[in-house]
């Protein structure tokens, strides 16, 4: 897939999105850049401790509601 393929202008920023993570995307300036899920400023990262942190994805979900 080309690079070209990934990106689409959304509101002035360019967003990019990830092959095979559907519901995450990277936009400049938003969490200093770091991968979020779409439309949100919750990071890839903060799922990721909350799983870590021994949360069930059933109550991660439900507290980013």
């Amino acid at each position: 897939m080309k690079r070209s393929e990934l990106r689409s202008r959304t509101w002035g920023f360019e967003v990019v999105d990830l092959p095979g993570y559907k519901w995450l995307e990277i936009v400049p300036g938003r969490r200093d850049g770091r991968p979020t899920v779409k439309g949100t400023r919750v990071t890839a990262d903060d799922i990721l401790e909350m799983l870590a942190a021994g949360w069930k994805p059933e109550e991660v979900a439900e507290e980013l509601e």
